[in-house]
């Protein structure tokens, strides 16, 4: 008898404990969505308006460490000045937004 009552009551909390564990699935979710997820979506929007705001003349670092100046900007490329009469054409995702704030400050890469 008592086997059997135990075994009533085990199958009666089987149920609590699948939406213990649903909550708690659930939790995780919403943690790791506002840790992780979340801030790379800010961090995408603030590098898409960066590639937005370049503008001929501003001055940028490229992601290998090449400082130049914009003379000319295409949809998909920008030309920059190195040196005088020196002009190498990059991607526009090759420009380092966190570079440029560093080395030239906000004024030039909003």
């Amino acid at each position: 008898m008592q086997k059997f009552s135990l075994f009533l009551w085990q199958a009666a909390d089987s149920g609590a404990a699948g939406w213990t564990n649903l909550l708690f699935l659930f939790g995780a979710i919403i943690i790791i969505y506002f840790l992780m997820i979340r801030p790379q979506q800010q961090e995408r929007k603030k590098q898409k308006s960066f590639f937005e705001s370049l503008k001929k003349g501003q001055k940028v670092v490229t992601m290998g460490g090449v400082h130049g100046s914009i003379a000319n900007i295409t949809e998909s490329t920008i030309e920059l000045i190195i040196a005088p009469k020196t002009m190498i054409t990059i991607q526009r995702e090759a420009v380092s937004k966190d570079m440029t704030q560093a080395v030239y400050g906000d004024e030039d890469a909003k």
